[in-house]
């Protein structure tokens, strides 16, 4: 970009930043500013660290004072209309530690026990929102559903800790779609309520460990992606479209993408669904690479993205890949159904102490238990998983008694042993001998004299 833009050489990233706002919204374009990742890499896994509102180098705080001061920045621009406040908020699985896990509602230590940490997105949300709003009061805040922007499934159950409701008008529920997200959906549907979560984990990271290499090829390969469109669209529905069915709050498709065409049944599937829910979406991405040549030494020949709109093999910014934009303009087509006017929200001026309070409290245990929708198959299933937390403490605890009686065991046996030893050394060395090694041979009398 400096290359082609020599006037932006010298200045500061922010200065650069400053400037790109600026040319596009005086060209008329809208933008949305996104929290996309804490360190400078492509996006996203589960080991990257960079899935949660905190990492190893930044703390929440951080990020909350992150969120203010862009929002103040450009509150004066009226085409800057909404902070995307973190992206697609994920599993932070550590090396050779414990996974981070984040939840709707819930913050818990109880499954340390199992290696695993649940952190609450829904208060983090709700922070997030109060502080974009204490920098521009009348900003629209984007909340991204939780695993990677794939589930929203909770947050009517458990809504946002705001102290004011008319707030919820300047709320927009994002989600994500891309082809190996099948494997989300499939196994949402398959969660009658969040503590069924726990026994899918592992098929979760796994699948989600996935590489974006790899990712390229299952949008036509994993069987998961080759589904009726009725169970197709159910399953977007219930993670999160349902909002908008029920004129609950918009629900925006931030990003979307794929590189296959008429051999993909999950883009056939995807575009009839858009069109059917009258959808807003973003393609993602327009570059038509993720490392220009030249730019890494290591890698001169920079790496293509094969999602791009932009066609990659030219990488010159000037075609596009024409089935991607023939698509993408049949979207836009308004719905027949769509309102010709849209109603104002009625006045809400922002309370930032009231509503900063509010977003603080953290979910109670008994609030959480009581969001859920509970049958009896759910019962029995969080039944037998406070069974196996129970079984897991009584083994550690029977583990720790075990360790303990042996190392006792151990060490009186040490302890007779050298009381021993010492005794018969003590028998054989010579009265001024055994005066140099302890401070009271007189002690030593019944074993040296019986």
């Amino acid at each position: 970009m400096l290359r082609a833009n020599p006037e932006l050489q010298g200045l500061s990233a922010m200065e650069v930043f400053d400037r790109c706002v600026d040319a596009i919204t005086n060209q008329g374009l809208l933008v949305i500013l996104n929290h996309h990742m804490f360190d400078a890499a492509w996006c996203c896994d589960t080991i990257d660290g960079n899935g949660l509102w905190f990492t190893d180098k930044y703390s929440t705080d951080d990020w909350l004072n992150g969120l203010t001061f862009l929002a103040e920045r450009y509150k004066d621009n009226p085409r800057v209309v909404a902070f995307d406040i973190r992206n697609e908020p994920r599993p932070w699985v550590k090396e050779g530690g414990t996974s981070i896990l984040p939840w709707w509602g819930l913050e818990t230590s109880i499954l340390n026990l199992f290696g695993y940490q649940v952190v609450d997105w829904r208060r983090a949300a709700s922070r997030g929102a109060v502080a974009v709003w204490k920098g521009n009061p009348v900003a629209n805040v984007v909340i991204e559903g939780n695993w990677f922007a794939s589930n929203l499934a909770h947050v009517t159950d458990l809504p946002l800790m705001l102290a004011q409701g008319c707030l919820q008008s300047r709320v927009v529920y994002s989600l994500h779609e891309y082809s190996w997200y099948s494997t989300a959906y499939l196994v949402w549907s398959h969660l009658a309520g969040p503590f069924e979560l726990f026994g899918f984990l592992r098929d979760i990271t796994v699948e989600y460990g996935t590489e974006a290499e790899g990712r390229d090829d299952v949008q036509s390969t994993h069987p998961f992606t080759e589904q009726p469109y009725d169970r197709f669209a159910d399953m977007r529905e219930e993670a999160g479209f349902y909002l908008q069915r029920d004129d609950i709050a918009p629900v925006w498709v931030s990003e979307f993408g794929g590189m296959r065409r008429g051999a993909s049944k999950w883009h056939n599937n995807t575009m009839r669904f858009f069109k059917a829910m009258d959808a807003s979406w973003c393609w993602w991405p327009l570059d038509p690479q993720k490392i220009p040549q030249d730019f890494d030494p290591e890698d001169p020949d920079g790496q293509l993205d094969l999602y791009g709109l932009f066609n990659p093999p030219s990488r010159d910014y000037r075609s596009v890949v024409g089935w991607k934009l023939q698509d993408l303009v049949d979207l836009q087509a308004p719905s027949p159904d769509a309102p010709a006017r849209v109603s104002v929200p009625p006045q809400c001026t922002f309370d930032p102490r009231a509503n900063e309070e509010a977003a603080n409290r953290a979910t109670g245990g008994l609030e959480f238990l009581l969001s859920i929708h509970w049958t009896v198959y759910m019962a029995l299933t969080t039944a037998i998983f406070v069974l196996l937390v129970l079984l897991r403490c009584i083994a550690l605890c029977s583990c720790c008694l075990c360790v303990r009686t042996a190392w006792l065991g151990f060490t009186s046996g040490l302890r007779s042993a050298r009381f021993g030893f010492t005794s018969g050394l003590m028998m054989w060395l010579p009265t001024w001998l055994r005066r140099m090694f302890v401070k009271d041979a007189e002690n030593y009398a019944p074993l040296v004299h019986p």
